[in-house]
């Protein structure tokens, strides 16, 4: 015996997500080519959307210029501190005036303390050296977990997004 049953609904995924970056940036690809369509499987981890890097890697390339910097006063710090205190320890128990004595041994401190910001800035910039890493990776979008391609999101004009990737 054959039994039929016509029915009239809406099948619906299990996952919707919408996809987007935790930044903001022109959209340089959405990687939709010739080779992927509408239905097509995407897998999770599939790079969806590229957004530009360029002025992340600017800021990187700064930070960059700027912890050299840092370095470089860190350096010069330490060898004005080293040259002043060998100036003291050839000084000190000689007829040298005590006033002169007072300079270098002021100057000494100065030099330690530029040493020290040196320091404390240079672990600023490289903190935030990781912090613009983390942004970096962000420009690559990908799927949160497997779905299949999709087209325009009804409503919503963003393109490339993957049914069960999308809300």
């Amino acid at each position: 015996e054959i039994i039929t049953a016509n029915s009239v609904g809406t099948v619906e995924p299990i996952f919707t997500s919408v996809v987007s970056a935790e930044i903001s940036g022109r959209v340089l690809q959405i990687n939709r080519g010739p080779s992927r369509k509408e239905g097509d499987k995407v897998d999770t981890h599939t790079p969806v959307i590229l957004i530009d890097p360029r002025d992340i890697i600017a800021e990187w390339n700064v930070t960059q210029s700027d912890i050299a910097t840092q370095q470089l006063r860190k350096k010069q710090a330490r060898l004005r501190w080293e040259k002043v205190d060998e100036d003291l320890k050839r000084l000190v128990g000689t007829d040298e005036p005590r006033q002169t004595i007072d300079r270098l041994e002021k100057e000494k401190e100065i030099a330690h303390v530029d040493e020290k910001i040196a320091e404390a800035a240079l672990s600023t910039l490289e903190a935030q050296l990781n912090v613009i890493d983390l942004r970096k990776a962000k420009t690559e979008v990908l799927a949160p977990f497997p779905g299949l391609e999709g087209g325009p999101v009804p409503g919503n004009h963003e393109y490339g997004s993957c049914h069960g990737c999308h809300g």
